[in-house]
């Protein structure tokens, strides 16, 4: 077996040579990939503590819109309060003024001025005219035509309703209607009650007996004495 040991010589025996044939390497199973690893999990779901914030701010901004709401409410009604007491003072002010008529005094007209101007050169030469304007009574009865004018009564007659009294002394002095021959309705003119029987002409029952002045005088009864009983 170790005859052969020369290096010289190439024919080496082989001592393996009558052994059986190396056994073939069993195939290697391929192995099985590596399952991925999955990524955690983010939550998307919202936390408590930022549901609870969010909550919270919505609750106090609608606190805050309420408020003003209330507040923009309550000045629309102090608003149209306001408005509503002035205009009523102020129609009540112009109704009062517009009712009230005043008889006792005429009013004159304002004197008017014209000015004429005239260009001479350039140069304006002014001329005033005072114009006076005459309150009038043309049937002198003691009203101005103006006053008569507002009263309805006529400006050229001295005695518009013909009782007997001019119309000046019913309207100043008397305080009877210059228009109405019987003031107070009760059968007598004004001029009959207060120059014949001297009784009220503002009074349909003079002495008070609940018979009018006018059926005491055509009864034959005396207007200013009650009967006696």
């Amino acid at each position: 077996m170790f005859n052969n040991l020369d290096p010289k010589n190439k024919d080496i025996d082989d001592i393996f040579a009558d052994t059986d044939a190396p056994l073939a390497a069993a195939p290697v199973a391929p192995m099985a990939p590596r399952p991925a690893v999955k990524a955690p999990m983010v939550s998307t779901m919202p936390r408590a503590v930022d549901l609870g914030e969010e909550v919270g701010t919505k609750s106090k901004m609608g606190r805050v819109l309420k408020k003003l709401l209330i507040f923009i409410i309550i000045l629309v009604l102090i608003g149209a309060t306001a408005y509503f007491i002035y205009a009523k003072f102020l129609i009540n002010n112009f109704n009062n003024s517009a009712n009230i008529v005043d008889i006792s005094a005429p009013k004159i007209p304002a004197a008017t001025t014209s000015i004429d101007l005239v260009p001479t050169s350039m140069v304006a030469t002014t001329t005033l005219t005072t114009t006076t304007v005459i309150n009038l009574d043309s049937d002198n009865d003691g009203l101005s035509d103006t006053e008569e004018a507002v009263l309805g009564t006529n400006p050229n007659n001295i005695d518009t309703d013909g009782d007997g009294l001019t119309d000046g002394d019913e309207v100043k002095k008397y305080l009877t209607s210059p228009i109405l021959k019987d003031t107070d309705s009760d059968g007598l003119t004004d001029g009959e009650e207060i120059n014949t029987y001297k009784t009220d002409a503002n009074n349909p029952d003079t002495d008070g007996d609940t018979y009018s002045d006018g059926s005491e005088v055509k009864a034959g009864y005396d207007p200013l004495q009650k009967p006696v009983k």
